[in-house]
């Protein structure tokens, strides 16, 4: 086993391509809905989740600092990313902590288990980690799309009703609550 000294590969995995694409879609969405969405990245081994505050605990980021540059290299927005190992954690593999500050000054906070840290050329999997992720976040939006589209046509039906304009029938399409508010809608 290497010494985490020497450890500058990559995070084994999809899980720097999911705290990426949380703290996208987590940043996206309004408060009320942001923690559920965190955890919905959560995967075993993988705990992902939306904070209001800082993470207090205490990180020994000096051994991870090169995956730290390594990542904040290939996506800017998690530079200031803070993600160490647990130093109160018992046994192997060690359990990695870490948190991506959203432009609110909201949190999302991962932890993850049974990873490694591999040490293996920059160029090795840099296409394949691009692409998943774009995949990722492409999906990401789409699904915010899809459920805000309908959402805001509705806000905006009812705001124009609201003023004393004639009702216009909806499309009922969408999430099932959306199709059901469109339905009620149009019935009034």
């Amino acid at each position: 086993m290497r010494s985490s000294s020497t450890r500058t590969g990559c995070w084994r995995g999809t899980r720097s391509s999911s705290c990426r694409a949380a703290a996208r879609v987590v940043a996206a969405l309004p408060e009320e809905a942001r923690e559920r969405a965190a955890r919905a990245f959560s995967a075993r081994g993988f705990e992902v989740a939306w904070e209001r505050s800082e993470p207090a605990e205490a990180l020994d980021e000096t051994s991870l600092a090169p995956l730290r540059e390594r990542l904040a290299e290939r996506a800017p927005e998690l530079e200031g990313m803070r993600i160490g190992y647990d130093p109160n954690a018992q046994g192997e593999p060690r359990l990695i902590r870490g948190s991506v500050r959203l432009a609110d000054g909201t949190w999302v906070a991962f932890s993850a288990t049974g990873l490694e840290v591999a040490s293996v050329p920059a160029h090795a999997s840099l296409a394949s980690h691009s692409a998943m992720a774009f995949g990722i976040v492409l999906a990401s939006l789409l699904v915010v799309h899809w459920i805000t589209k309908p959402l805001r046509r509705l806000a905006r039906a009812a705001e124009a009703f609201g003023k004393g304009a004639a009702p216009v029938p909806m499309p009922e399409d969408g999430p099932r609550e959306v199709k059901e508010a469109a339905r009620t809608f149009n019935a009034m």
